[in-house]
């Protein structure tokens, strides 16, 4: 009579190198991010306010199709010059006052990231908590 023996190894799980870190530089911008329940919401109310104060100035803008990267492209120069010229991630030029007291409509775009970037950032940061 013969007995077969088999081997039992050992599986270990394979680590997913794909889990990425926030850089300790943006580790401020993560823990604001993770006070929001969604990227949108961390657009509407975790981003600060701001204004248009020149060009090659990237920020975000509040258009009816949603927020959207902008960058300013012209800035006025001149006493009566009024409007920036401002290129959204759409390949749209829109012009705006700058005079305009509706700062509601432009956030800070610190990494000048899109949309969709910006979601990614704040889905890895709710994903990496401290």
């Amino acid at each position: 009579m013969t007995k077969d023996i088999l081997k039992i190894q050992e599986v270990k799980p394979e680590v997913s190198a794909s889990v990425k870190t926030i850089p300790p530089e943006l580790e401020p911008l993560a823990k604001e991010a993770r006070k929001y329940k969604s990227a949108e919401e961390f657009i509407e109310k975790g981003l600060p306010y701001t204004d248009i104060k020149g060009a090659n100035q990237k920020l975000f803008v509040k258009t009816k199709e949603g927020w959207l990267k902008g960058e300013v492209i012209s800035y006025p120069t001149g006493f009566r010059a009024r409007n920036a010229q401002v290129k959204l991630e759409n390949k749209k030029i829109k012009s705006f006052n700058i005079y305009d007291l509706n700062f509601n409509r432009f956030r800070k775009n610190p990494l000048g990231m899109t949309k969709q970037e910006l979601a990614d950032f704040y889905n890895q940061a709710a994903n990496c908590r401290e």
